[in-house]
């Protein structure tokens, strides 16, 4: 087995043909990871040079990885995009809140302003009363 330069895979192999059957159907792997689109096979007489065969990885170990690797992936990502949609929500909810906030604020500092407008008229027209009172007092004890 050989990467080539261009992205492809060239894989000699000697055996029976429903052994090389075999192997081209495990080659035409599909998954989250590999994805492969196109497999060319030349058949031709055994050479002989190869006597024997040792497996690097037993049983599909590293596809069996990486298909695991890319489930967890993808549970990962699910959860990720479930959280920014709460983060999105959360934040759609702030903005109103601080929106009614800012309402209810505006409201308060306008009543108050009201009020006070009032206060002072009230007070302004005690004071003139008191002073009036007072002037009056004044001139029946003569002072």
């Amino acid at each position: 087995m050989q990467n080539l330069d261009d992205g492809r895979v060239k894989v000699v192999a000697e055996g029976e043909a429903c052994d090389l059957e075999s192997l081209l159907a495990a080659l035409a792997i599909k998954n989250t990871i590999i994805n492969v689109v196109d497999i060319k096979s030349e058949h031709s007489p055994a050479s002989g040079d190869f006597d024997s065969f040792v497996k690097v990885v037993s049983g599909g170990e590293t596809d069996q990885r990486l298909d695991v690797a890319a489930e967890l992936l993808t549970k990962l990502i699910v959860v990720n995009e479930k959280i920014l949609d709460e983060i999105r929500a959360t934040r759609k909810e702030l903005t109103e809140t601080h929106e009614d906030v800012n309402e209810s604020r505006d409201a308060i500092v306008s009543e108050i302003r009201e009020l006070r407008v009032d206060l002072k008229e009230n007070l302004d027209g005690r004071l003139i009363r008191i002073e009036s009172d007072v002037s009056q007092i004044k001139a029946k004890i003569a002072l």
